[in-house]
């Protein structure tokens, strides 16, 4: 993860196809946890389309292109197996894939704030796993990433996340996977109340 923005970030808006795929990977995230087949078909159709228009400009990083054509290669193969946890996972990989191409756009502070919260959601998909050594992993980067952004906070709100890690690493600790689910998902609410930035 760079510590400040590369020496490739480019000075204008973020392309239009970049936020559609990420508004995408968010949103087949949420559809899968609804297993609602049918709009993630759909979403899965419109990140594609917007991943070959951005790829054809050939504005891509080389380093980054492969990655990204990987990440949706392999969330269409989980999708065609209707399988609910694969489905999440890629999902998650293809947004994290895709915050790298971000990352020529965007603030790095605004990037690591998406990326907790896609850690967040890595929670979400180990606690329903009840994969306790990726929830130890989790919870690792997730302070790991804490420590970029927490000097733009106030104390208050810096106070209440260091809690809510705490009492999720204990969570983690203890392999009580519905109790992490849960405080995850209360960060995630906190954090979008926090959070003034564009991802």
């Amino acid at each position: 993860m760079a510590l400040a923005l590369p020496i490739d970030a480019l000075p204008e808006p973020a392309p239009a196809e970049l936020d559609t795929l990420t508004e995408g990977a968010d949103d087949i995230f949420d559809a899968a946890l609804e297993s609602n087949w049918t709009t993630i078909a759909t979403l899965l159709k419109r990140a594609s389309a917007a991943w070959a228009s951005h790829r054809s400009k050939g504005a891509v990083p080389v380093r980054l292109k492969e990655p990204t054509d990987r990440a949706l290669r392999r969330l269409k193969d989980a999708i065609g197996s209707r399988d609910q946890l694969k489905v999440l996972q890629r999902s998650l990989d293809l947004r994290l894939s895709v915050l790298d191409l971000q990352l020529q756009f965007h603030r790095a502070t605004d990037i690591d704030f998406a990326r907790f919260d896609l850690w967040l959601c890595q929670v979400l998909v180990d606690a329903e796993a009840r994969n306790s050594g990726g929830l130890s992993g989790d919870v690792f980067t997730l302070g790991w990433i804490r420590d970029r952004f927490v000097h733009v906070l106030d104390k208050v709100d810096v106070t209440r996340i260091d809690t809510l890690l705490g009492e999720l690493g204990s969570q983690v600790v203890d392999k009580q996977f519905e109790e992490a689910s849960a405080i995850a998902t209360e960060l995630r609410e906190k954090l979008e109340e926090i959070c003034d930035c564009e991802l």
